[in-house]
């Protein structure tokens, strides 16, 4: 016979589907991976993260600043954790903060295939950059790194004690 759902657990769990995570929010990964079929390497794991944050968050505008400092058009994929940008049909580019070991750097390498191109933008990687054919490694420049603003969650201004603009000659003034 099934049980029938006390209303404390109906709350819960209706609590749970439609609770927002923050962006960065591992929550918000898990809940979308819950279904997946298959094992995610740490850099996808991140690269996943990074696809969640919002536009205007400091992944997404720093993948955008080093796509237009190599050249790169800033275009996301839905669907492929390493493409961040394109500059050819074949010719992609990867942005991440995280340092990168020969592993992981293989694993981008099979995974991109031998008939395209990667440029890895990364804070610091292991192992030789010309070791793989289709990918191309480079560190972040530390001057992009250092103008990001990193670890606010507002970046909103107060704006509520701004002087009041002189009154021009011959300006009505309106009484509210």
């Amino acid at each position: 016979m099934p049980r029938s759902l006390t209303d404390y657990h109906a709350k819960y769990l209706a609590h749970e589907l439609t609770k927002r995570c923050s962006a960065d929010s591992l929550e918000k990964l898990a809940g979308a991976l819950v279904n997946a079929q298959v094992d995610l390497n740490p850099h996808q794991v991140d690269a996943a993260l990074f696809a969640f944050k919002s536009p205007l968050s400091k992944g997404a505008i720093l993948a955008e600043a080093v796509c237009k400092l190599e050249g790169f058009r800033y275009a996301p994929s839905d669907s492929l954790y390493w493409q961040h940008g394109h500059s050819t049909e074949r010719d992609f580019i990867y942005v991440t903060t995280q340092s990168l070991d020969p592993e992981q750097l293989q694993q981008l390498s099979d995974d991109v295939g031998e008939s395209r191109t990667l440029l890895v933008m990364c804070a610091a990687f292991r192992g030789k950059a010309d070791r793989w054919a289709n990918l191309t490694v480079k560190k972040i420049p530390k001057a992009v790194l250092h103008r990001c603003e990193w670890g606010h969650d507002d970046y909103s201004l107060q704006v509520e004690n701004l002087p009041q603009a002189p009154e021009k000659a011959g300006q009505l003034q309106l009484d509210f």
